[in-house]
């Protein structure tokens, strides 16, 4: 059975000579594996990078009963071109990708982990300046929908403001990364920066 997904591309695993194994993110907030068959040999199925993280595709997936999912093909709908502009954002958003992998799970819907995601990158895509403060904005409003963050003064402004709304004038960033760090160790015993890396 062919489906048709939108949504974001978490991260890719090369598998054999010319396969691909890739995380994605579907619109209803769901991780998903697909396997991507000759996606990095076939330039017409799957031309101008269109399985790079940090872009919204739509997939066309065969998906059995009996085994993983297999990608048919695949084209890109957003490209969020700003995002290439520098390296601070290229790694920025690749942070934020890492973030909503560790948090999403497959099977769990949570159309809120796709929508933040999708706001986070637009906003990253169409700044000057400010990457960090979006990153350290995006974590607080994903830490706090999944319920792994106590809504503390220091984080108020970030969670009843919009992304990319808010200047460094207005957050004491150092406090805020403080805060958010320490509840995410007493969580889960490691440091929020291991699994952004």
């Amino acid at each position: 059975m062919s489906v048709v997904k939108k949504g974001f591309v978490l991260r890719t695993t090369a598998y054999g000579e010319s396969d691909l194994v890739f995380d994605f993110l579907d619109q209803e907030g769901s991780l998903n594996a697909y396997f991507a068959k000759g996606a990095r040999a076939s330039k017409k199925r799957f031309s101008g990078g269109v399985l790079d993280p940090l872009q919204y595709i739509e997939l066309h997936v065969d998906q059995p009963e009996s085994y993983r999912p297999v990608l048919l093909e695949a084209k890109i709908i957003n490209a969020f071109e700003g995002l290439r502009s520098n390296y601070d954002k290229i790694m920025t958003g690749t942070q934020i990708l890492n973030m909503a992998r560790f948090y999403s799970q497959e099977g769990l819907e949570d159309p809120q982990i796709f929508n933040l995601v999708g706001n986070a990158l637009k906003v990253l895509s169409e700044i000057n300046e400010g990457e960090e403060l979006i990153l350290w904005h995006f974590l607080a409003r994903l830490m706090v929908l999944q319920g792994d963050l106590h809504r503390s003064e220091i984080l108020q402004p970030l969670l009843q403001n919009p992304l990319g709304s808010l200047s460094k004038d207005q957050i004491d960033l150092k406090a805020v990364k403080r805060e958010i760090d320490k509840q995410f160790q007493v969580l889960f015993q490691r440091s929020i920066n291991e699994i952004m890396k």
